[in-house]
């Protein structure tokens, strides 16, 4: 099994969304131009909170991972053999990690 993340279009792009007044400052950015700029944002996101960047991706500019999945701000699916078995839903409201591990340990059950 191989677990991927892809960072997409900036959740907190500070010149397309009215931002709370509580939000830290420094997790927020103009929404990037260019996929050198989106980067740099993935970059600093994995700095901050120490993510792991084994089978971490970035959303090419046509935003095309983003659409497919409506992956807003974070979504977990599970694919298997190029079919979407699980999708547990956009986040945050649905991104629940013990939910998709269930739906894996099912799924890997099935399979044997």
């Amino acid at each position: 099994m191989d677990v991927i993340s892809i960072y997409v279009a900036e959740a907190h792009a500070s010149d397309l969304w009215h931002l709370n007044k509580g939000l830290d400052d420094s997790v927020c950015y103009k929404a990037p131009k260019t996929l050198d700029e989106r980067t740099k944002i993935c970059s600093d996101f994995v700095k901050r909170y120490n993510f792991p960047t084994e089978n971490l991706y970035v959303d090419l500019m046509d935003d095309n991972v983003q659409r497919a999945y409506y992956a807003s701000n974070e979504r977990i699916v599970i694919v298997k053999d190029k079919k979407v078995e699980v999708d547990l839903g956009p986040g945050p409201w649905y991104y629940n990690p013990s939910v998709a591990r269930e739906h894996l340990m099912d799924i890997i059950k099935k399979s044997h």
